[in-house]
């Protein structure tokens, strides 16, 4: 095996550090490259290691070499045990043991290398760089920041992985590796000149640190998935802190979700407690009455009136399908509950019961056509232009606001008055379907009965206020693709800030063997993991605010699946696409440009 340079140089600025450089380095030797401090010997070795592009000359080997690289520092990954730090680089649990039996370390297999020494992490470093069992291994400087003691060690474990298939070249500056080596080069003022040339032993001809990688077979090992180097190397990658933009921005899309998909039947919900929402009203000169299916179900009100001594009696219908079930209709008393019991008007009240106020004519017996009756409360006066403004559309198809203006009025229970009144013909029908907001196919059929109106104002309220939510909504949907879109545009410098940072360590990664295309995996890894939590946590936190809602309103409110799911993907969507974009684009950088 032979590694040939040919011409090499290589300048920063105006300095020249590599001049003209030519030599052939052979397999089965250890090779020494000294020199002072900065002198050029790691740009040599970076150059030999495929990791300088920029310079002139050229480098070539039979085939290309499995490169392993050793440093000065450990760079083992903080917070991932020995055991992951080497599983990253190959997950084969044979070769890791066989390795770091050879080199001591098998017990330390568990620690991180906070919990190590430095001469601990540099022979975990050595078993690193021969895990890919290198054809050419490279040292810079490997025993720079250890004591003697544990640099006689890191040399001599180094200097006993030569090998016929090897070539090891190591850069120093200490005299460690004097004893040892094969070659001794001195690399001064750009030139490369040789020192010492011993005749090989031959003694570390066998690779004593395992066989090669065509011939072991792999053994049980976890993989270090993306996944798990996200969590391991950012602890507090999934703190709600850190997840909280994400989270605000998904639990806004369900909210606006659900307020779109249930804010009728939520508003019906709510005027169905204090307005008649089941009264029906239809022309019997349309020709088209309650659906056939529907009758059953359906109570009718004709319109029935009594009168006695000036007074006029008009009938009630039952609580639920009456407008006086509104807010502020009844001044003093509720309505009836039984039925002998009836509602007065102001006039009737003053008139039969002068001196005494309203409050205390409830409860009052008296007699109307023959019946025994009892006053349960008061109703407003038609007077009041509150009143007429606010329920002038229902009150008009009641007879009772009709003849208020020149009677006093009794409001009688249907079942009862229909005893003593008359029925007046009328074209205008009012009638009762009980639940009718909650039974889709009946309110479709007076719909269809009533030429597609609606069977009151209510409905039409919530339909005029439904298409202001729909429109509010648009509009923030609007808003929430573009803030997505500055945001993802803003997240380009915050990605690229923040692998600025990491830098060094994407790029060792790749001198360790790691693949370019891998690195870029174990980066995205942890945007992915941040969105796929945030988007748990938003549906976490939106399933506890349905399930109290279920608990004191007592109805499930979901969010439209369709719109929900659209504009989730277009958001998760456009924040991994960016950060991916930006992952690769930043990776685009050569090695070195990493690593300086």
């Amino acid at each position: 095996m032979r590694l040939e340079a040919e011409r090499l140089c290589k300048s920063y600025g105006r300095r020249k550090v590599l001049r003209d450089i030519s030599y052939t380095f052979e397999g089965g030797k250890l090779y020494v490259v000294k020199g002072v401090s900065g002198c050029g010997k790691t740009t040599l070795l970076n150059i030999l290691g495929g990791v300088e592009k920029d310079f002139e000359g050229k480098v070539t080997a039979q085939h290309p070499l499995r490169v392993g690289c050793l440093f000065q520092k450990s760079l083992l990954l903080s917070s991932m045990t020995v055991r992951e730090n080497l599983a990253l680089i190959r997950p084969d649990e044979e070769r890791i043991r066989t390795l770091c039996t050879l080199t001591g370390v098998e017990d330390l297999m568990e620690r991180t290398s906070e919990q190590l020494s430095g001469g601990e992490r540099q022979r975990i470093s050595v078993v690193r760089a021969l895990l890919r069992d290198p054809e050419l291994l490279l040292c810079d400087e490997p025993t720079a920041s250890l004591d003697g003691e544990n640099s006689k060690l890191v040399a001599k474990l180094i200097a006993e992985q030569e090998n016929a298939d090897r070539i090891i070249i190591v850069a120093t500056h200490d005299d460690y590796f004097d004893d040892l080596a094969d070659v001794i080069l001195r690399l001064d003022y750009g030139a490369l000149i040789p020192v010492v040339i011993r005749e090989s032993t031959g003694t570390h001809s066998e690779d004593v640190a395992g066989s090669r990688t065509e011939s072991v077979k792999p053994g049980k090992i976890q993989r270090i998935t993306s996944f798990r180097y996200a969590l391991r190397r950012h602890p507090k990658l999934l703190t709600f802190g850190s997840l909280f933009p994400l989270v605000f921005g998904f639990l806004l899309i369900l909210i606006l979700s659900t307020v779109q998909n249930s804010f009728s039947s939520e508003y019906m919900r709510i005027l169905r407690r204090s307005y008649p929402t089941d009264l029906i009203f239809y022309y019997k000169s349309n020709g088209r009455g309650i659906p056939e299916p529907y009758l059953s179900q359906t109570t009718f009100y004709d319109d029935i009136r009594a009168e006695e001594d000036g007074v006029v009696g008009l009938y009630l219908p039952r609580k639920r399908a009456s407008v006086l079930i509104a807010k502020g209709l009844i001044l003093f008393g509720a309505f009836p509950e039984k039925p002998e019991e009836v509602l007065a008007s102001p006039e009737y009240a003053e008139d039969k019961f002068p001196g005494i106020g309203f409050a205390e004519v409830v409860g009052k017996q008296i007699r109307f056509c023959g019946l025994d009756l009892t006053i349960a409360g008061i109703i407003a006066s038609d007077k009041d232009p509150a009143v007429r403004l606010q329920y002038n559309y229902d009150l008009y198809y009641h007879a009772y606001y009709r003849e208020r203006s020149s009677h006093e009025v009794l409001l009688i229970p249907y079942e009862t008055i229909r005893q003593i009144g008359t029925v007046y013909e009328n074209d205008a029908q009012s009638a009762a379907f009980p639940d009718l907001a909650e039974t889709e196919d009946a309110l479709a059929a007076v719909r269809e009965m009533n030429y597609g109106n609606y069977p009151n104002q209510y409905y039409q309220n919530v339909v005029e206020a439904q298409k202001k939510v729909n429109i509010a909504s648009r509009i923030i949907t609007l808003l929430i693709i573009v803030c997505t879109a500055v945001a993802c545009a803003f997240m380009v410098s915050v990605v690229s800030l923040e692998l600025y940072f990491r830098k060094k360590e994407l790029g060792y990664l790749q001198i360790f063997g790691v693949e370019r295309r891998r690195v870029a995996g174990l980066v995205f890894a942890e945007y992915l993991l941040k969105s796929v939590a945030a988007l748990w946590t938003a549906l976490g936190i939106y399933a506890l605010f349905i399930i109290t809602y279920r608990l004191v309103f007592g109805v499930w409110v979901l969010p439209e699946i369709a719109y929900t799911g659209l504009l989730t993907i277009i958001i998760l969507g456009a924040y991994l696409l960016t950060a991916n974009l930006s992952i690769r684009r930043f990776l685009r950088k050569s090695v070195i440009d990493l690593i300086r």
